[in-house]
């Protein structure tokens, strides 16, 4: 029996926000379970700012998805939004963010925060044209390359750099952010501008210094306070996700991080 998500005490109907998990991929029951068991032991109040990160709203989780084909995946967020709530979806391999993006218009503007930037054609070890190294590659297929940005990547190919540059994909790497922190936060300002905006957190984007729990710790990642600075001024976030945590026996950094980026991004619900 799953754990609820943390603040789960309202009915799903009084709720401003719907936690759902996604178990797509490997470990990823054990990853939504470690992920609802820490969310109790991270405090949502922050000190320096003096705020509730989620004070005020009502949240609700309910529970994982058995089902984790393209259409039930993007059905399920469906049913959340056409309720008028928001979606927290937990996962699961970040393949999932392509279907549940589907659920929101066509304007929706997509943050991506990855260390990776899963633009391939098809997978390098699978050949697969739908998975967690191609959904960047297939939502600009359907979606379109302006609606997407990728913050934090550093590990990629020559055929994806290039295709990132022929489509004007805006793309920081975790350098960019760090020696060009000004202008990466301004360009992503300006890029969700007037738009609903999803924000999907691959939590490899970080250090694995910080994030030692993910399949592929890629050094030289972004650290919380950038995280937090770069979504600071960001308006009406729509929708998250939270995937790629791999749950390490006695070893909780990565999930108590995710929770803390997970409680900043709602904070930005209806501003």
């Amino acid at each position: 029996m799953y754990e609820k998500f943390f603040t789960d005490s309202f009915k799903t109907e009084e709720a401003d926000v719907i936690v759902f998990g996604i178990p797509l991929g490997d470990k990823s029951l054990q990853a939504l379970q470690s992920l609802r068991k820490e969310s109790w032991r991270v405090e949502p109040y922050d000190m320096e700012r003096d705020i509730n990160l989620i004070g005020g709203l009502k949240i609700a989780d309910i529970g994982n998805y058995r089902s984790t084909t393209p259409e039930d995946i993007l059905r399920s967020t469906e049913k959340v939004l056409e309720c008028g709530k928001f979606p927290l979806v937990l996962g699961g391999q970040h393949t999932l963010t392509l279907f549940t993006t589907g659920a929101f218009p066509a304007d929706v503007k997509v943050i991506d925060f990855d260390a990776h930037t899963d633009i391939k054609d098809q997978d390098c070890y699978t050949s697969q044209k739908f998975s967690h190294m191609t959904w960047v590659r297939r939502f600009c297929e359907t979606r379109g390359p302006q609606n997407i940005a990728i913050i934090g990547a550093r590990s990629c190919d020559e055929d994806d750099i290039d295709y990132i540059r022929k489509n004007n994909i805006l793309c920081f790497t975790a350098r960019d952010v760090k020696d060009k922190y000004r202008t990466v936060k301004e360009q992503l300002e300006n890029f969700a501008a007037g738009s609903p905006v999803y924000v999907t957190l691959d939590i490899d984007v970080f250090d694995p210094s910080i994030a030692p729990a993910v399949d592929y710790p890629e050094p030289g990642g972004i650290f919380f306070t950038q995280f937090s600075g770069l979504i600071e001024n960001i308006r009406n976030v729509v929708g998250m996700d939270l995937v790629e945590v791999q749950p390490m026996q006695d070893n909780r950094v990565t999930e108590f991080l995710a929770i803390k980026c997970i409680f900043e991004v709602l904070s930005k619900i209806n501003k």
